[in-house]
Parts: structure tokens; sequence; C-alpha cells
């Protein structure tokens, strides 16, 4: 586990760079994530969605 979560510090920090210097990719990817949890949320309490 440790070295799975080691190997994805790199992307991460692409990724974010990537978000900080694209206004628009930010707002996109944080509508996204926003939307994602309003409709994942209700359905893991309804037990629609396996909790993996």
């Amino acid at each position: 586990m440790l070295r799975f979560m080691s190997a994805l510090t790199p992307l991460t920090i692409t990724l974010m760079t990537l978000l900080a210097r694209r206004r628009w990719l930010f707002w996109l990817s944080l509508a996204a994530i926003l939307l994602g949890a309003y409709t994942t949320t209700p359905a893991r309490f309804g037990g629609n969605v396996a909790l993996v």
C-alpha cells in the first residue's frame, strides 16, 4: 500500500499543477467532483452503489 501511494505522488503533483495553470479546468473538475459527491453519497446510503 505504501508503494502504491508513493507512486501516485508525482501524478498528483502534476495534475495539481495543471489545475493551477488552467482556471477553466479547475472549475470543470470542481463541478464534476461536487456533482459526483452529490449523486454518489445518497446512492451509497440507499445501497445502490457498492462500497469499494
